[in-house]
């Protein structure tokens, strides 16, 4: 696997088009060889989803991107970096076309209130540096407390 993920750093890295196809091709590739359906890949097959969600949001596919994390966590709700993936889209200042601080707000928030979320704290640090951004004093402090800083 260490070629591939070689490989797969090389084409993330281009914003070339027909670079990001290729990148999707390999994931469709490495979920046939790898049969990331089994248990003991989950790994990978998580993995596999954020890298063409991405991929697919890099083309200019937002739908589609969303559908395909949208209908893994309809599967596993509790899949952090599913929501984390989609928040990341629009907290990229260099990208002015998806920049958007509150959608990322209540992708998150959404993630936050999912019974049994997997490391949560990813989530909320991630909200408390929304909050930053957005001056909210009020929530920066509940943010804080949650993620155990002393604001």
């Amino acid at each position: 696997m260490n070629w591939i993920q070689t490989y797969e750093d090389v084409l993330a890295m281009s914003d070339e088009e027909d670079k990001l196809y290729e990148r999707l091709e390999l994931w469709n590739t490495i979920e046939d060889i790898f049969e990331l359906d089994n248990e003991n890949e989950l790994y990978w097959r998580e993995r596999a989803i954020r890298e063409k969600a991405n991929t697919e949001f890099r083309l200019g596919n937002e739908e589609k991107a969303t559908k395909i994390i949208e209908d893994y966590l309809n599967i596993k709700p509790e899949w952090t970096w599913g929501y984390i993936e989609m928040a990341d889209w629009y907290l990229d200042k260099r990208d002015n076309k998806h920049y958007n601080l509150e959608k990322a707000k209540e992708i998150l928030l959404r993630a936050e209130h999912i019974e049994g979320i997997e490391e949560v704290d990813a989530v909320l640090e991630r909200l408390w540096d929304i909050y930053k951004e957005l001056n909210d004093k009020d929530n920066i402090k509940i943010y804080a407390t949650k993620i155990g800083i002393e604001e």
